[in-house]
């Protein structure tokens, strides 16, 4: 199967009935396996009302994406790993009004309060008046000092005095979270950023090369563009390395806040668009990594999304609609096994593949990358020329394999459970009349057998090494050999 991943636009305008021929592909071609996440659960909640027509309206929202992912979610954990998980989306959007109460009303105080009428107020008093008054890290209080830091963290953290501690950090922390949220706070911290470093937002609106071209830009506070810029932050923050999810997001965001395809920021009767809109968007394109394809209708999220995949090597495809159904037509829309193995042979014939020397000095490897998914689910192919002094021919085999997605790199029950069914109903019942995957087989991969096709003029064999699954494709057709 093919993990696909979209943000909600385009979901939400599927459901109002736009989009209609990518709508009829993702519904009904049971090729793809549709994700929604977290972050999605987050746009909806922006439009939260205890009115009931509003929520009516969240209810068919949730609804849909329930029916259109099938509950496949993407989450992560609290170290901001990702995982994958069937849930349904009503109860994420349940868990996060529940949260959204408690961020609400939080405080240093507000915590002290939660104790009250227990046995153990006396103790969480003594504590938390104890963390209240710890000093907070050095290198936060020396750029509250400093006067080219100063008035960016001022922004970020209102009302703090120059030798702040831990309590008034915290409070002062909650009330940026609103401003930024809720009002045009971040527009005025991304112009005081532009300003500060002399940077020419009509020029890098539309940079070809943003991050080289932000390395110079930069340069009065990182000399290694922006990741030096968020090496300082994490300085200030106390922080040595981030997780690849927050790190991805945060990177997203900067290049924004430089000026990149910055988003609108402001607020009507009719709509809102604060950091919070950047930063959901940042979050979708992170989780969408865990996945082979992001589709998303927004030009700014776009250039963004591409440009921070290939900063971090993700091979994640990015579409917008019109050209994910291009892109399935061309690679994507092929129902036959015949017309797959043609595939193979001609991509191998047309193909300029990486050669590298295989680790056992008998022979080498042709690597051929693809944009078409081999039986829905392979995307490189190797050939293996095996030199073998005894033959008077070499031996050449061919095997499929998957590049996963640059942060999704495991493999999930229903990808090859549907892969296995594919190769049944393309070339007939597996020799050993297997069938298809059963679950317990999927939990004892170590002694797994896999699957195996015999058929007029070339075998199939379906391995797993080391978590990964690959096709073996053994030709006994002469023409078909000389490759």
């Amino acid at each position: 199967m093919i993990r696909l991943y979209l943000d909600w636009n385009i979901l939400n305008q599927m459901k109002n009935g736009y989009f209609s021929d990518l709508y009829n592909i993702l519904k009904f071609d049971n090729r793809f396996i549709i994700f929604y996440s977290t972050a999605h659960i987050d746009d909806i909640f922006a439009s939260y009302s205890e009115k009931k027509e509003q929520q009516v309206v969240i209810n068919a929202d949730l609804q849909f994406i329930s029916d259109f992912s099938k509950n496949n979610c993407i989450l992560k954990t609290k170290e901001s790993a990702v995982y994958f998980d069937i849930i349904s989306p009503h109860k994420l959007f349940e868990n996060r009004i529940e949260s959204e109460e408690i961020i609400k009303n939080f405080s240093i105080d507000n915590l002290a309060k939660s104790f009250d009428n227990t046995e153990f107020k006396e103790l969480a008093e003594q504590a938390i008046n104890l963390l209240k008054y710890i000093p907070i890290n050095i290198n936060l209080t020396n750029a509250l000092n400093d006067s080219q830091t100063s008035k960016y963290l001022n922004i970020l953290f209102p009302n703090l005095n120059e030798n702040p501690n831990f309590g008034d950090l915290i409070n002062s922390f909650m009330e940026m979270v609103k401003k930024m949220n809720n009002d045009t706070a971040y527009d005025d911290l991304r112009k005081i950023f532009q300003n500060g470093l002399n940077i020419n937002r009509d020029k890098i609106f539309d940079s070809k090369n943003p991050f080289d071209d932000l390395v110079k830009l930069l340069y009065p506070i990182s000399n290694n563009g922006i990741d030096g810029l968020q090496e300082k932050i994490n300085e200030i923050r106390n922080i040595n390395v981030l997780n690849w999810f927050d790190t991805f997001a945060n990177t997203y965001i900067n290049l924004d806040i430089a000026g990149f395809q910055e988003d609108k920021i402001g607020k009507n009767k009719n709509k809102k668009q604060t950091f919070k809109n950047t930063m959901q968007d940042a979050f979708h394109s992170a989780f969408a990594s865990a996945c082979d394809i992001y589709i998303l209708n927004d030009k700014r999220g776009y250039r963004k999304s591409i440009e921070t995949y290939k900063h971090f090597n993700i091979n994640t495809k990015v579409f917008k609609p019109y050209e994910f159904i291009e892109y399935y037509n061309k690679c994507l829309n092929i129902n036959n096994g015949n017309q797959f193995l043609n595939l193979i042979i001609t991509h191998l014939k047309e193909t300029k593949p990486f050669i590298t020397p295989n680790n056992n000095g008998d022979g080498y490897f042709r690597v051929y990358p693809s944009s078409f998914y081999f039986f829905n689910f392979f995307n490189k192919i190797y050939v293996i020329d095996y030199k073998n002094e005894n033959d008077s021919e070499n031996k050449i085999v061919i095997l499929l394999s998957k590049d996963k997605p640059t942060n999704g790199k495991f493999t999930l029950f229903k990808e090859i459970k549907n892969l296995i069914e594919n190769l049944n109903n393309y070339f007939g019942q597996d020799y050993d009349s297997l069938g298809s995957l059963k679950f317990e087989e999927f939990e004892n991969l170590d002694k797994w057998q896999g699957r195996y096709w015999i058929l007029d003029k070339f075998s199939l064999r379906l391995v797993q090494i080391n978590g990964y699954f690959q096709l073996y494709i053994d030709i006994y057709d002469e023409k078909s050999q000389n490759i």
